[in-house]
């Protein structure tokens, strides 16, 4: 009978150990694979949500989206990704809107979670410029994005158009009854100045009187009234 030497009977009882603990040797490797890159491509849908940064806020983020584009016709796309690709927000985004097709009535917000940075686009010629989607990012995008309020920025982001491109159709009926109140108190001095001319060296009658009785003391005061009153019904609209 040989003898069993110690290295030889232990082997069994290591091979045993290491097959036990190889699916926990492997889950580190399987948890720290690197996110899928999203590259630049058409967005088939207003939100894509590719890494669940919206989840639970969906009626939220809707409300909002939909809001922008009752009062002012205008899109807001807007894409959550886990990395941009190797390219800059800026990039992505204007990759990601031509691909998908937008015109003037749209804007993109894209974000990626895992690179920490974002990208905005508008079309050429759009009425939200260049200019007030960056005041519109940095005043209200940018400070929830740095919390990871993920869909607080969307929010903010579709209010924040609607506030650059003139708010709601309150604001443009408070411009048409200021531009009405200054072509009628126009017309009104033009009548009360000229109730006489000349027509083939013959006098022409008065026009109707639309103040019967008032002097022209009283009807101009009356005009002032009503432009401090449109004018006091625009500035509330834009507030």
């Amino acid at each position: 009978m040989h003898a069993t030497s110690p290295a030889r009977r232990a082997a069994p009882v290591v091979l045993a150990v290491l097959l036990l603990l190889l699916p926990v040797l492997a889950l580190p490797a399987l948890t720290a694979a690197p996110a899928r890159a999203a590259a630049p491509e058409r967005l088939a849908q207003q939100v894509t949500d590719e890494v669940g940064a919206l989840d639970g806020s969906g009626e939220e983020v809707e409300a909002a989206l939909q809001r922008l584009v009752d009062e002012d016709r205008i899109q807001l796309w807007v894409a959550y990704v886990a990395t941009f690709d190797g390219l800059d927000g800026a990039d992505w985004a204007r990759e990601t809107f031509l691909a998908s097709g937008f015109g003037t009535d749209d804007v993109l917000l894209a974000v990626a979670v895992e690179d920490r940075a974002y990208g905005y686009w508008t079309a050429s010629g759009a009425r939200l410029s260049t200019a007030d989607m960056g005041a519109v990012a940095r005043d209200d995008v940018e400070p929830r994005l740095g919390r990871q309020d993920w869909a607080g920025a969307v929010v903010a982001a579709a209010d924040g158009v609607r506030a650059e491109v003139g708010g709601s159709p309150l604001g443009l009926l408070a411009g048409v009854v200021l531009a009405l109140v200054l072509a009628g108190g126009g017309l009104l001095l033009l009548l009360r100045h000229h109730r006489t001319a000349a027509r083939g060296g013959r006098r022409v009658a008065d026009p109707p009187d639309p103040f019967p009785g008032e002097p022209t003391a009283a009807l101009q005061q009356r005009a002032d009234a009503l432009l401090v009153q449109a004018d006091d019904a625009v500035r509330a609209s834009e507030q």
